[in-house]
């Protein structure tokens, strides 16, 4: 399988100077829409995405097993995977699956002692709450931005509010009582949430045989703020749609 993460990064890191000047900017600029309360100060041993998970003995016997047994199995892919040293990112993008579904795959590989846990606690908060197996107060009580007591009583807030119907985000109680800024979670809620959808980096070789144009074919990237738009105005169709068909009811009558 190619790694379609590396040659999409080496393409942008082999552009001229020029070219990535604009490329940073639209990308800063583009975060800074994003995430409006966020310094966008990011340590790259906090970013998840970027970590290579290591197999246990277990899972170098358990994948020599699977790869004769279960070749096709999303387990096997991942352990396989990891035979060849790969991030999280390029082991999401190879294979076409979701964020949410490789941090499942890791950590149950983790809790069967297959994969070694990350020495880095943030990266291991992220696999556990991208997997679906905290939830954000949790999340934030392993990074150590909150302690038990502070969350047990944010909890007890949520569930008061939810009885009088006055439905909050937890985030936003946690920020209200000042326990963490919207810095602290925005970003995180954010990926969260985009860890559902799948994204496939799709680009086309610049090789004679395979263009007949002979021209450079360039990077195709569908963001998800241009599917957001296209869903947006694909609503904003569909009523005006329905006030048209009123009108001329209104006119057959």
């Amino acid at each position: 399988m190619s790694n379609i993460y590396a040659e999409f990064t080496e393409k942008i890191l082999n552009l001229p100077l020029w070219v990535k000047e604009i490329v940073y900017f639209m990308l800063k600029q583009n975060l800074k829409d994003m995430l409006p309360c966020s310094n966008l100060d990011i340590e790259e041993e906090n970013l998840y995405q970027y970590w290579c998970p290591e197999m246990t003995y277990a899972g170098k016997k358990e994948y020599e097993r699977l790869k004769i047994g279960e070749p096709q199995a999303a387990e096997t892919k991942f352990l396989q995977a990891l035979t060849e040293g790969l991030s999280i990112i390029e082991i999401t993008l190879n294979n076409a699956w979701t964020l949410e579904e490789t941090s499942q795959l890791c950590y149950n590989c983790i809790e069967k002692q297959l994969v070694t846990r990350a020495e880095n606690p943030i990266v291991n908060a992220k696999v556990a709450y991208f997997a679906n197996k905290i939830r954000i107060g949790e999340y934030l009580k392993h990074i150590g931005l909150i302690d038990v007591d502070q969350l047990q009583n944010a909890m007890r807030i949520q569930k008061e509010s939810e009885e009088s119907n006055e439905k909050k985000g937890f985030a936003s109680i946690l920020v209200d009582l000042g326990l963490v800024t919207r810095d602290d979670t925005d970003n995180i809620l954010l990926i969260k949430q985009e860890s559902r959808r799948r994204f496939t980096l799709n680009f086309n070789s610049s090789s004679a045989d395979e263009n007949p144009n002979g021209t450079n074919s360039p990077v195709s990237l569908q963001s998800l703020e241009e599917k957001r738009q296209l869903d947006k105005l694909e609503y904003e169709n569909k009523l005006l749609k329905a006030k048209l068909r009123q009108l001329l009811n209104l006119d057959k009558k």
